[in-house]
C-alpha cells in the first residue's frame, strides 16, 4: 500500500505482510503500521491510501542487458530498432530497487518556483551521496533512494537562490519553505549526472506518430452501397428499429372477426 500526501505528493510504502523464516518454515504475518503520522511531516497535509502495488523490482537487469545486446546484434530485423534500444537503455539505467519516483515539474509547481534543470537536480542529489535515475515511464521522473526530506531541502536551497512570490499562507509551499534547509546545495552539473542514454541522444521516450494512435478496427468487407465509412454506417443504422411494434403496447387495430 502507499500513503500519498495530498499536499506535497510525498509517498510512503506500507507492506501488507512480512516474511519470517525459521528453519524450513516460512510465515507471513501482517506488517505493523502505518509508516507515517496523521499529517505529513513536510507540509502538514493529510494522506490518501492507495494500492496495493508491487514494490519489488519489476525488471531483471541480466535479462534486460541480454535483450539489449540481442537487439543490437539483430538490428536489421527490427523496423523500430532505435526506439527499442532507447527504451531498453533507460530501463537498464533505472534504479530497480526504488519502486516510485518524484516528478520534477510537480516539485516546482508545488513550491511555485522557477523550473529546475534535471541535470542540476540529479547532481545535487548525487552530491549528497544518494543514487538517482530516470524512469522509463516518465521523461521528468526523479527516481532516487534519497529521503523526501533531502529532496525538499534541495528544493528549499533552489528557492533561496530563486525566490518565489505570493505564496499563500498555510499552503503546502508555505509550510515547506518555512523550514530552513539542513545543508547547502550546489547546483553545478556533474559530469556523471548525465545518463549514458541521454548523452548518446537515444530515442528514449518516443512519441506516438499521430493522435489517438493505436490498434484500429479490424478490416471489414466492402458492402454494396459503399458504406465502408463507420460514420455513414452508424447514420444508416440509426433508429433502424423504430418501425417495429412495441411488444409492451397492446395492438390497437380493431379485430376484423368481431
Amino acid at each position: 500500500m502507499v500513503y500519498h500526501c495530498i499536499g506535497c505528493e510525498s509517498f510512503h510504502l506500507q507492506p501488507l505482510s512480512k516474511r519470517v523464516e525459521s528453519g524450513t518454515m516460512r510465515k507471513y504475518p501482517p506488517s505493523i503500521g502505518p509508516p507515517v503520522d496523521r499529517l505529513c511531516e513536510h507540509c502538514g497535509s493529510t494522506f490518501r491510501l492507495g494500492g496495493p502495488i508491487w514494490s519489488d523490482p519489476i525488471h531483471d537487469p541480466t535479462f534486460v542487458a541480454g535483450l539489449l545486446e540481442s537487439v543490437k546484434v539483430s538490428a536489421q530485423s527490427y523496423g523500430t530498432v532505435d526506439r527499442i534500444k532507447g527504451v531498453l537503455s533507460v530501463i537498464a539505467e533505472e534504479l530497480h530497487d526504488v519502486p516510485l519516483f518524484h516528478v520534477l515539474d510537480e516539485l516546482c509547481v508545488i513550491l511555485h518556483c522557477d523550473s529546475l534543470k534535471m541535470l542540476a537536480l540529479r547532481s545535487a542529489i548525487m552530491d549528497r551521496g544518494y543514487r538517482v535515475s530516470l524512469s522509463h515511464t516518465n521523461a521528468n521522473a526523479v527516481k532516487t533512494d534519497a529521503p523526501h526530506g533531502v529532496v525538499w531541502d534541495i528544493m528549499r536551497n533552489w528557492v533561496k537562490q530563486h525566490p518565489v512570490k505570493n505564496v499563500k499562507p498555510d499552503s503546502p509551499a508555505a509550510v515547506i519553505l518555512s523550514k530552513e534547509p539542513q545543508f547547502e546545495t550546489s547546483f553545478n552539473v556533474r559530469s556523471d549526472a548525465n545518463p549514458t542514454s541521454r548523452a548518446l541522444k537515444l530515442s528514449r521516450f518516443p512519441q506516438n506518430p499521430e493522435a489517438n494512435w493505436g490498434p484500429k478496427p479490424r478490416a471489414k468487407r466492402q458492402i454494396a452501397d459503399g458504406g465502408s465509412n463507420m460514420a455513414a454506417k452508424r447514420k444508416r443504422l440509426q433508429r433502424k428499429g423504430d418501425h417495429l411494434p412495441d411488444p409492451a403496447t397492446p395492438d390497437a387495430t380493431p379485430d376484423s372477426t368481431k
